[in-house]
């Protein structure tokens, strides 16, 4: 699972991180409180959340939700600052449900925890607030990550996949090309068995010294041949139609770029996969990309088997 890099935002955008988050579940309800006068809440929603915990069984009333945010990567919510920030929170909370302005509590960390952890937190916010424990709820970085694989604008908005990545590249003319590529290549099932004998046979061994000399390995080449092998004669054909003269020119100066970044940054990367792996990443932070998973596999593919990058 991605991790997301929540301790580069500011305390104040992770707020706002927070809010956009409930909107998506709850609903357009979620209201953000200004930051010097929130008592005690950093959004507020009454009513039923649209799919919080789930669509069958969810949540209704008042809901109050914290951000509590840190800027060191590593923290974690059994450490004595978060318990105090928690023993501060309940005092807060406690003057709310006295006024019937609580009913349900949200608190969101950029901390990880463990679930007896999360437990024990809910248990002493419920002693001490009269909230039920039933709709008290602690969501730390693991949940965050998990939930926002649901919400990729969210995480764009935000940039918490490194904006600074050695191998960011412009990615717009491979959008075009990958669009409506998708729409004149067909890309179906074929058999490897199938393949023409110019095509496999005699580049098979070509490209296993390719693979030693750019550190990929034989379980990964393999990878390649039974995944994206049988379509790279379609790839190949789209590129060299005269009519994608255009598309031929952007394909060439992305994979220009891309080969410049791969060949600065090579050291850092221990076998050649990952460097593809990382590309691919960067890749489905789009939309035009997740869609066309398998065809964004077969490109990155055929660029690394035609030496359009890596060492020839």
């Amino acid at each position: 699972m991605i991790r997301y890099n929540y301790n580069w935002l500011y305390w104040q955008d992770f707020e706002m991180l927070v809010a956009d988050i409930c909107r998506e579940l709850m609903g357009l309800g979620v209201l953000k409180f200004s930051t010097n006068n929130d008592g005690g809440r950093d959004c507020r929603f009454n009513g039923t959340a649209e799919k919080y915990p789930s669509k069958k069984s969810p949540w209704v009333g008042k809901f109050v939700i914290q951000a509590k945010h840190t800027n060191y990567a590593v923290k974690q919510i059994s450490e004595s600052d978060f318990s105090g920030e928690i023993k501060k929170e309940i005092k807060n909370l406690k003057v709310l449900k006295e006024k019937n302005e609580v009913d349900c509590y949200l608190l969101f960390t950029n901390r990880s925890g463990s679930d007896e952890k999360i437990s024990s937190y809910r248990v002493l916010i419920a002693d001490g607030t009269g909230i039920s424990k039933n709709h008290i709820e602690l969501l730390t970085s693991e949940v965050l990550d998990m939930w926002l694989r649901d919400y990729p604008q969210i995480v764009k908005k935000y940039s918490l996949i490194d904006p600074t990545s050695p191998l960011r590249f412009y990615e717009d003319d491979l959008k075009e090309i990958i669009v409506l590529m998708s729409v004149k290549v067909e890309i179906v099932k074929k058999s490897v068995d199938k393949i023409a004998d110019t095509l496999m046979d005699k580049t098979y061994i070509s490209k296993e010294d390719k693979g030693k000399k750019n550190n990929l390995s034989q379980e990964y080449l393999d990878f390649i041949i039974q995944h994206s092998l049988a379509y790279f004669q379609d790839v190949k054909k789209f590129l060299g139609d005269p009519s994608n003269d255009e598309l031929l020119e952007k394909y060439e100066n992305t994979v220009s770029e891309i080969n410049h970044r791969i060949q600065i940054e090579r050291g850092n990367y221990s076998k050649f996969e990952e460097l593809i792996d990382e590309l691919a990443k960067l890749l489905l932070e789009e939309e035009v990309f997740r869609t066309r998973r398998k065809l964004m596999f077969v490109l990155l593919h055929f660029m690394y088997w035609n030496c359009d990058i890596g060492l020839k």
